[in-house]
C-alpha cells in the first residue's frame, strides 16, 4: 500500500502555480499517492467533500507555505482535520519548489 499524501495550499497567492504544484507532486509521487485538488480534475462529488475525505484518509499532510496560507479557512480546516486524526504535517516553503531547467 502506498502512502497517501495530501498537499495543502492556498490559491490566494499568485506564487502557487500549477508548475510548482506539479513539482510538489513529483517530490512525493515516487513512494506515495499524492492528492492536489487543483491538479486532480473534476469530481462527480461535491468538491469540498472530496477534499475533506482526502484529508481524513491521508497518512501525511504537506502544507505549501506561502504568504497567505494560514489565512485560508480551508487550509486551517485541513490542518485541524490532520490534528484530529493525528496525521503528521510537513511544512514546505513554496519558494523552494523551483524547476531544475
Amino acid at each position: 500500500m502506498k502512502l497517501r499524501v495530501f498537499i495543502s495550499y492556498t490559491s490566494r497567492d499568485n506564487i502557487v502555480s500549477n508548475e510548482r504544484l506539479s513539482i510538489a507532486r513529483s517530490l512525493f509521487s515516487e513512494y506515495s499517492s499524492v492528492y492536489i485538488d487543483r491538479l486532480s480534475g473534476k469530481s462527480k462529488w461535491h468538491p469540498q467533500l472530496v477534499i475533506l475525505s482526502k484529508v481524513f484518509r491521508a497518512h501525511l499532510v504537506v502544507v505549501l507555505e506561502s504568504r497567505s496560507v494560514y489565512y485560508s479557512p480551508w487550509v486551517l480546516l485541513e490542518l485541524l482535520v490532520a490534528k484530529m486524526t493525528l496525521t503528521p504535517v510537513i511544512r514546505l516553503p513554496i519558494e523552494s519548489l523551483v524547476s531544475d531547467t
